[in-house]
């Protein structure tokens, strides 16, 4: 066996080189705001693939408040990259800009009343 310098540790025996066990790993404990930004921006990729850009922009803006770094991934700026020209679809074939807008999420159809 090789003889430990000084001042370092002995790993094969999980002890100091003064004799003392070496403590053990600090467990990782996941940062809850990053599962939070994880859980919103999982929410704005089912928002944009149905065309709710405002929503699924909010949530975007939500989770880069408690991850900047997530903000900054390849998936997220594609995402925000759709944001811009789905907004500025024409899908009702007229001046799209004056129209009532769709039901968002969560919403219900307002029903009509016959007299």
């Amino acid at each position: 066996m090789r003889a430990v310098e000084p001042g370092h540790a002995r790993h094969q025996d999980r002890e100091l080189s003064d004799g003392r066990p070496v403590p053990p790993a600090p467990s990782v404990v996941p940062d809850p705001d990053l599962q939070k930004a994880e859980q919103l921006r999982a929410e704005a990729r089912t928002l944009c693939a149905q065309g709710h850009w405002g929503p699924c922009e909010d949530k975007l803006d939500q989770a880069g408040i408690l991850d900047r770094a997530g903000d900054e991934t390849l998936a997220v700026h594609e995402l925000r990259n759709q944001i811009g020209p789905g907004m500025d679809e024409d899908t009702g074939g007229g001046a799209s800009m004056y129209a009532k807008p769709g039901v968002g999420p969560g919403e219900v159809p307002l029903r009509r009343r016959h007299h």
